[in-house]
């Protein structure tokens, strides 16, 4: 991955940190909050491990990818946002402005988008580039877990 691509991925990181952790931190409480955030951040880990000993042909390959920064805790934190506050908008830029979408359907596209890359990356990992896609996908179960569980058991967040 080229520094081009490192600084965008930080930035992405960024900006979704800065938009969604408020409401998800005053919603879960503080220690809920940080064992969310923790426990998506190892389960992006474990499932970015996994792939490297269960894709016998790019395996290898898979584990020269590295596994670090906060990938997988950010997009585990994107899953609480989208269980507990799916309605809520998002200005999102296209072609012809800024569109306001809701926000579980604007995270669970770009889950969905990342779930397409990590397996393109079984595929031919060489064309997804060097980003470890699983980490994104386990960090979002791992927080998509937790999330619905305290909803389940949250009075205000059941329906």
């Amino acid at each position: 991955m080229d520094i081009n691509h490192i600084n965008v991925h930080i930035i992405m990181n960024m900006w979704f940190y800065l938009v969604i952790t408020d409401n998800c931190e005053h919603s879960m409480g503080h220690f809920l909050f940080l064992f969310t955030y923790f426990v998506s951040g190892l389960c992006g880990t474990l499932l970015h491990a996994l792939s490297t000993i269960i894709i016998p042909v790019w395996g290898p390959f898979l584990a020269d990818i590295p596994s670090l920064g906060a990938s997988g805790a950010i997009f585990g934190l994107m899953a609480v946002y989208a269980i507990l506050y799916p309605g809520n908008k998002f200005n999102v830029l296209s072609g012809v402005g800024a569109r306001k979408v809701g926000a579980g359907v604007f995270i669970v596209i770009y889950f969905v988008a990342e779930l397409t890359y990590a397996i393109v990356s079984i595929l031919d990992p060489l064309s997804i580039g060097q980003t470890a896609h699983f980490a994104h996908v386990g960090g979002f179960i791992g927080g998509a877990v937790i999330a619905s569980i305290f909803k389940a058991v949250k009075p205000k967040y059941k329906k």
